[in-house]
């Protein structure tokens, strides 16, 4: 117990100490020191030593510490914003196609080797840039995942109307940005009737509290209590997000982590999807549209062969069964009449061909017959007769 209580005792001093530190870093960068500035030259300038900052140090030895954390962080600070511009002289030649996330570290170096920013970069550290690049290129992976999924779940959500437009790459942004719109108004209108459902039950719970018999006032206060606490943590995970998030830019990956929301409700801005994952989501469904397509159009004819192999048998059946030719003159004003008849609407059009094709064979097949037995009707009966198995 007694070394736990002294521990904490000792954390915190420490603590406080490390704010006083961090209280006159701050007076020194308001006066704009220079990290190579004489200690002694710093300890008689007025602005600082007449401060009450400077005053609320223990002792000079504090102080002396404190300014060597001054030079410390000014040199982070310098580093982190060289960071920031080669950052910036990566997305630009992104930009500019030159790079993207399958490059690699000499194709970097080439197209920026002669650019102050990576000049500046590399002074202050000899492998900072190469790392620098090694970070980049994994947020824009990260980054080209993120946003080939969003563009994929988007495009199931919109269904075929995603190639309603067309099948470019501005059509498809733009079905996109229309499921976007309507992702986002059923969001909203979902948190509107969240609170009104919130809403709605507060107020009955505070009927409740008005009814509630034998109650007391300790009890009313303890739950006041508790609301208040709630809303404080409300408020302090939405700081601890905002401050992450802060953290987050400094070390130079604001545009990963820049879309997180805060505890307390506040949304993220809309992210931009890039061209090469929307370009890349297109062509994935583009190929398993035309694969289905493909799939259908060979089922379809499937289904006219089967089709027409079927009007054949029933024709070659007719043919050999010993019809008279009386007969056929009635199967052919049949086939005349279907010819000129509307289809039937519950055909499949897919048939139509194929149906076309078994007529004009029917019909041939009854014209190649009246022809033959034109010629020659007996020696045409006495061979039907003899397949048939029937007398003339």
């Amino acid at each position: 117990m007694l070394r736990r209580q002294e521990r904490q005792r000792r954390a915190e001093r420490q603590a406080a100490r490390q704010a006083r530190a961090d209280a006159l870093v701050l007076l020194l960068k308001e006066q704009g020191l220079a990290p190579d500035a004489e200690w002694e030259q710093v300890r008689e300038m007025a602005g600082v030593v007449e401060d009450a900052r400077w005053a609320a140090m223990e002792d000079d030895e504090e102080r002396e510490e404190a300014w060597g954390q001054y030079g410390v962080v000014l040199a982070k600070e310098r580093k982190q914003k060289a960071k920031r511009a080669f950052a910036a002289l990566l997305n630009e030649q992104q930009a500019a196609g030159v790079l993207g996330r399958k490059s690699k570290w000499r194709e970097a170096l080439a197209a920026v080797e002669e650019e102050e920013r990576y000049k500046e970069l590399k002074e202050l550290s000899a492998d900072a840039p190469a790392a620098a690049f090694d970070r980049w290129v994994d947020e824009v992976r990260e980054r080209y995942v993120r946003h080939a999924k969003m563009a994929k779940e988007l495009a199931v959500r919109a269904g075929e109307a995603v190639f309603a437009e067309g099948e470019d790459l501005e059509s498809f942004k733009a079905a996109l940005a229309k499921q976007r719109a309507a992702d986002a108004e059923a969001a909203a209108e979902a948190a509107r009737a969240k609170e009104a459902a919130e809403a709605a039950a507060a107020t009955a719970a505070e009927a409740r509290e008005g009814e509630g018999e034998g109650e007391g006032e300790a009890v009313g206060a303890l739950r006041a209590e508790l609301r208040a606490v709630l809303a404080e943590l409300q408020e302090a995970r939405k700081a601890v997000a905002e401050h992450e998030a802060a953290e987050a830019e400094e070390e130079g990956k604001g545009g990963a982590s820049g879309a997180a929301k805060g505890a307390g409700g506040a949304e993220a801005e809309e992210e931009v999807l890039g061209e090469d994952a929307l370009n890349a989501v297109l062509a994935v469904l583009l190929e398993k549209r035309h694969e289905a397509q493909a799939e259908a159009d060979k089922k379809r004819k499937k289904a006219e062969r089967r089709f027409r192999e079927m009007l054949d048998d029933k024709c070659r059946d007719l043919a050999l069964s010993g019809t008279s030719f009386s007969a056929w003159e009635r199967v052919r004003e049949v086939i005349q009449r279907e010819r000129l008849e509307p289809p039937t609407p519950a055909l499949n059009p897919a048939l139509k061909p194929a149906l076309s094709l078994s007529l004009r064979l029917r019909l041939s097949l009854s014209l190649s017959l009246s022809l033959s037995l034109s010629l020659s009707p007996s020696r045409s009966l006495t061979r039907w007769s003899r397949v048939s198995g029937t007398s003339t």
